[in-house]
């Protein structure tokens, strides 16, 4: 699993809210206190195939995350866990 993420609207309602990248991606949803807080999402990580290794394991030592896009009518505030 990749870190934990969130992405919080303060002080105004956010109108659009669009996300790539994430485990629970967001499309054209409307954020705000009381309705739709992202406190707990997380960043998809992308795990390559050892192609030297004929059993297709995973090669853990070349794990990386997606990269994260967001769309949004108003400014958010956007949470990451440090691993």
């Amino acid at each position: 699993e990749g870190p934990t993420c969130g992405l919080l609207p303060v002080g105004h309602r956010c109108e659009r809210v669009t996300t790539q990248g994430l485990q629970w991606n967001l499309d054209r949803d409307v954020m705000e206190f009381g309705g739709l807080v992202s406190t707990s999402n997380r960043v998809l990580e992308h795990r390559p195939i050892d192609t030297d290794n004929e059993s297709n394991e995973i090669d853990e030592q070349n794990v990386t995350y997606q990269t994260v896009v967001v769309e949004c009518s108003h400014p958010l505030v956007w949470t990451v866990e440090l691993l």
